[in-house]
């Protein structure tokens, strides 16, 4: 079996969605996400998103993230007050993230893993 070696591809924003799978290998270049903003006031999920942004956090909620097993994603919490509980599931006792940080996590088999 013979396999095409693709040096630059390009699709726009329509023909992106048809990708599916997996990237393996070396990803070069710059990466643009678009965060979701949310005022965290009661327990949230946010579904498909790997880019959030806490604007506002009231004490003791819980962010639950709904990916895939195995993605990665970011929550930034912009309150400088209180800190966050991040969850892939109900069964997920959750990651902590503190106030004014950033945290990198990724869906092991419906838990939240923080990576830093």
């Amino acid at each position: 079996m013979e396999y095409t070696k693709f040096t630059y591809v390009d699709a726009d924003a329509v023909r992106a969605r048809a990708f599916g799978g997996n990237i393996q290998g070396d990803v070069y270049g710059n990466l643009i996400m678009t965060p979701q903003t949310v005022a965290l006031t009661a327990d949230t999920t946010v579904a498909g998103k790997n880019l959030i942004t806490l604007s506002s956090v009231t004490a003791t909620k819980i962010l639950t993230v709904n990916l895939p097993n195995g993605a990665l994603f970011v929550v930034a919490n912009g309150d400088s007050t209180n800190a966050a509980t991040i969850k892939c599931s109900a069964t997920d006792t959750g990651a902590t993230l503190a106030k004014s940080t950033t945290g990198i996590y990724y869906n092991a088999d419906g838990v939240a893993k923080l990576i830093k």
